[in-house]
Formats: C-alpha cells, sequence, structure tokens
C-alpha cells in the first residue's frame, strides 16, 4: 500500500488521453502547485480543442494566432479535441501551464478508435491493451496520433525549379571567374 502511495506521489503532474472511437480525444491534466494558473497551446488546423473545463466552469480560449491562452481558476484542467477530418495522422495540442512544473506521467487509452502508433519519443504500448505510457521531464506541446485508416496526409506542392537551376550555374560562373581573375591579379609584378 505505501508503495502504491509513493508510486502516485512521484508524478503529481499527469495527462490522461482517452481516444474515442469517433476519434475524440477527451483530455485530463492534472499539475501541482498554486492555483490560478494560464495555459497555453498551440491550435492546430487538423484538430479543434473545445469544451475546455476548470471547477465545473466552460472556459474560452483568448488570443488569435497559433499559441492561445486558457485562463483557468484551477490546477486541472478538461478538455475535448475533435479532429476537423478523418485523417490517417494527427497532431493532438495539449495545453501546457506556462510556468514550469515538474516530470509528468503521460497515458494514452484507445477505445476502439484503431489507434496505432504514437509518434513522440518514450511511449510504451502495454502487450494486449490498446494503453500507451510515458513519463516526460516536462510537458509535451502535441501527441503526434497515427491510426490505421484514414485519408493519407496531403502530398507536398513542388516548388519551382526553373530559375534555381540558373541561379546556381550562374554563380558557379561567377565563382569561377573571379577566382581566375583572383589568381591572375596575384601573380602580377609587385614593381
Amino acid at each position: 500500500m505505501l508503495a502504491a502511495l509513493a508510486a502516485l506521489g512521484a508524478y503529481a503532474n499527469s495527462i490522461d488521453v482517452r481516444i474515442t472511437p469517433d476519434r475524440k480525444a477527451e483530455i485530463h491534466e492534472r499539475f501541482s502547485g498554486a492555483a490560478p494558473v494560464n495555459f497555453v497551446y498551440l491550435d492546430s488546423p487538423c484538430v479543434r480543442i473545445g469544451r475546455i473545463q476548470a471547477d465545473g466552469r466552460l472556459i474560452e480560449p483568448q488570443g488569435a494566432g497559433p499559441w492561445r491562452t486558457v485562463a483557468s481558476p484551477a490546477l486541472e484542467i478538461s478538455y475535448e479535441a475533435v479532429p476537423v477530418a478523418a485523417a490517417r495522422a494527427c497532431p493532438v495540442s495539449l495545453l501546457m501551464p506556462d510556468h514550469p512544473v515538474g516530470p509528468v506521467s503521460v497515458t494514452v487509452t484507445d477505445l476502439g478508435s484503431g489507434l496505432r502508433f504514437i509518434s513522440v519519443p518514450h511511449f510504451a504500448a502495454d502487450p494486449g491493451s490498446k494503453i500507451w505510457t510515458a513519463n516526460f521531464p516536462a510537458v509535451p506541446s502535441i501527441l503526434r496520433l497515427e491510426w490505421k485508416t484514414g485519408s493519407p496526409p496531403g502530398g507536398s506542392t513542388p516548388a519551382p525549379a526553373g530559375r534555381f537551376a540558373l541561379n546556381f550555374w550562374g554563380l558557379c560562373a561567377v565563382l569561377v571567374i573571379w577566382t581566375a581573375a583572383y589568381l591572375l591579379w596575384a601573380r602580377r609584378d609587385a614593381s
């Protein structure tokens, strides 16, 4: 019993992520320290963060840029991350306290969404169950989730390459001409 209590106290900061069959992430974060606290997260075009709750109240995020701020009266916060489309891979943003916290324990549980992989280092899958766990020295900003099915990621658009070749060979010609001119100048008589 004492060992179980010591293990719980070792990571007072925890993030629990539950992925529902419709790929919605229900996230519950618990941190130690003094309240109130501001949380920040990176807005994603793939996932919308919503239903942010602390102390049973809904909280609206502030800010218009990619980094959003949530002023929370408590250190325990819950929210949903809903995918915009059924993509095969998608980064899910996590709310991070705006002040340093100690080590954090992260647990991701798949409730039947077909989650295949989490591409964040140090995540260990529990064999036979769909639970991934990891301990981090700080709060990760995102979890990149990958499912068995879904639309493939969009291809990159090719950049125009026509001027690159012209610029490259032009630079090479200038370097050769200047090198030859310098060597001729350096060999001249000093008189």
